[in-house]
């Protein structure tokens, strides 16, 4: 079976990883897989690599506007080249299953334009608000009144492809319950939706021993570390706010921010004065990630109650989970279902007292920590590891594609 898997994202970042997990999968059980991604580098011409036999196709990045476009869209993937070379793919590839990894033009341009006739089995992949009350109407840009103004008609239209395209598939995947009835509202079936969350390399994220990994990534003279892994940090200064309250109890705590070096939490953590308490990497390897998160004696995961975190299922807890340390979270979303349910961390009101409260219960108590810990581990594996995962979405290709015959 030939599957094509159509990303909006850049190799390595984001929605990239959810398709490439369980590609990784599919291919150890005979299909073969095709990513479609944007490049990093590469601006007119595409360029395939092999990576775990996953045949991957970075896309061109000319003109993509990401940043122009997406203020008056939303969204971003606007490249002529890149929708062009990923036409082509679609109308040469002979795939007998396409799946969608959210809406954006690089995806949903090349799905419109293929001939009906010629067109595979169409799944599509939900991760994400995008919509209206999502990530749009988070972005904040000068002149932000002008961009929504002019880009009104362009935002309803994506509106529109939004739920159009998950109307045409066969079927649609989900990360979360919220979007799950999101998808149940606008009319899609309940027997064509698979919800299906995030998975983790447990073969490459592994425990190490603390103190080892604080050796060995240059922390062995820090206290007690918290740790957060990931690009997304609008919500980040609520786990600053917290560290200012712990450090009254424990001035030794800091907190290892592994991902993207913002300058915004940078002046937040001065105007609290926990500066000297935040450790911000920058994006490390891969090889190097297991070492991080080790590192830690736990995990954070600050979310306000809004409708974009509602929708997210945030891929760093499969991650916090493999590593075996317990997770602090607030009560937002499945992930805090999870937490509670699996025993893997604890859960805070959103707010720093609550939070720092939550923390500390953890840094105070070795045996809780521990147990959790254990806890998480267990649950990676049995219930996010990659082949967990990618058996179900094989199961949902093949059921499809019995239904599509009868």
């Amino acid at each position: 079976m030939r599957i094509l898997m159509l990303n909006f994202a850049k190799k390595g970042f984001g929605t990239f990883y959810r398709s490439y997990d369980w590609a990784k999968y599919l291919i150890k059980v005979g299909y073969e897989v095709t990513i479609a991604c944007l490049s990093k580098k590469k601006r007119v011409n595409g360029k395939f690599n092999c990576d775990n036999g996953i045949r991957i196709y970075e896309t061109p990045n000319f003109l993509d506007l990401s940043i122009l476009m997406s203020r008056f869209s939303g969204i971003e993937g606007w490249g002529i080249f890149d929708i062009n070379v990923r036409l082509r793919e679609i109308l040469h590839g002979e795939y007998d299953i396409i799946h969608t990894f959210e809406h954006h033009p690089n995806v949903s341009f090349p799905i419109y334009l293929t001939p009906k006739k010629r067109l595979p089995l169409l799944i599509s992949d939900w991760c994400d608000n995008y919509g209206k009350g999502g990530f749009r109407d988070f972005y904040k840009y000068r002149l932000d009144f002008l961009y929504r103004s002019i880009g009104f008609p362009l935002r309803k239209w994506f509106d529109f492809i939004d739920k159009d395209l998950k109307m045409k598939s066969k079927g649609i995947t989900v990360i979360s319950n919220f979007l799950l009835q999101r998808a149940i509202d606008m009319g899609v079936k309940r027997e064509r939706a698979l919800l299906i969350r995030g998975s983790v390399d447990t073969d490459k994220i592994k425990p190490f021993p603390k103190k080892m990994a604080k050796r060995k990534i240059g922390l062995h003279n820090k206290g007690k570390i918290l740790a957060f892994l990931g690009t997304h940090q609008p919500d980040l200064d609520l786990a600053l706010e917290a560290l200012n309250l712990i450090l009254r109890y424990k001035p030794d705590t800091s907190l290892l921010i592994i991902g993207e070096k913002s300058g915004i939490i940078r002046d937040k953590a001065f105007k609290l004065g926990v500066m000297n308490n935040i450790i911000q990497t920058g994006w490390c390897s891969r090889e190097e990630l297991p070492w991080y998160l080790s590192a830690a004696d736990a995990f954070l995961l600050p979310m306000k109650d809004n409708s974009v975190n509602q929708a997210r299922w945030p891929n760093k807890i499969g991650e916090y989970m493999a590593a075996g340390r317990p997770t602090v979270s607030t009560k937002v979303g499945d992930v805090a279902e999870l937490i509670e349910e699996e025993k893997i961390g604890l859960v805070s009101e959103i707010n720093p007292e609550d939070f720092s409260t939550k923390i500390m219960l953890i840094l105070k108590n070795k045996e809780l920590s521990e147990r959790m810990g254990e806890n998480a581990r267990k649950v990676a594996e049995k219930k996010f590891a990659i082949d967990i995962q990618g058996m179900k979405i094989k199961h949902f290709y093949e059921a499809l594609l019995r239904r599509s015959m009868h």
